[in-house]
């Protein structure tokens, strides 16, 4: 049977150093193709161990990700009123 998918070797493929902003952890995200990009949501904790969600994109799903330095969803925030320690998982 031919893989559906095939693991890059390039793993982990984004990692809290890659963030354009102070982070502890990125976890498991949500993935997608939306139009000729690799999107993902990012599940990213900071020191406190909060976790939000901020949104990646890249050409390849592999390199030259951009990263949104603000999230989309964040703990915290009066219009999002998540679990105490943040937005949990991503992967819907």
């Amino acid at each position: 049977m031919k893989p559906v998918f095939r693991r890059t070797d390039k793993n982990p493929i984004l990692t809290a150093r890659d963030m354009p902003f102070a982070a502890g952890a990125v976890y498991n995200p949500g993935a997608t193709e939306q139009g000729d990009e690799v999107v993902l949501l990012l599940r990213v904790e900071n020191a406190a161990g909060r976790s939000s969600i901020h949104v990646a994109r890249s050409k390849n799903g592999v390199i030259d990700w951009r990263i949104e330095p603000e999230p989309i969803l964040a703990h915290g925030l009066p219009e999002w009123p998540y679990e105490s320690w943040g937005c949990e998982d991503p992967r819907v």
